[in-house]
């Protein structure tokens, strides 16, 4: 849904649920195969804002302490223009939702 109401080139979510785990990894768009790269650097917030060509990355943080964390990295716009406050304002709105729905199927994996 947001991959096109933003409308990018493709988006990555990253997710984990405790430290230590290993992230689970989807991507869209031109992001679709990047779930090869090393485990580790998937979780350090300043290699993926350098290293890859995201133009937004949105932490993904639990409100409960041990809950689960990642990132929502947004490609560059299909039209090159910049992320407005607006849509970053919606992006960290989904992303809260996001962790809200992540938190609740967690709680029911048994």
């Amino acid at each position: 849904m947001l991959h096109h109401i933003v409308d990018v080139e493709g988006l990555c979510v990253i997710w984990r649920e405790e430290q230590g785990s290993r992230p689970v990894i989807h991507g869209t768009g031109k992001y679709k195969n990047l779930a090869t790269a090393d485990d580790a650097r998937w979780m350090d917030r300043s290699l993926l804002e350098t290293d890859f060509d995201f133009e937004y990355v949105a932490a993904l943080a639990s409100p409960v302490e041990n809950g689960g964390e990642g990132y929502l990295c947004m490609g560059p716009k299909r039209n090159l223009s910049m992320f407005s406050a607006e849509e970053k304002v919606l992006i960290d709105d989904i992303c809260t939702e996001s962790v809200q729905l992540l938190c609740q199927a967690a709680s029911r994996t048994p």
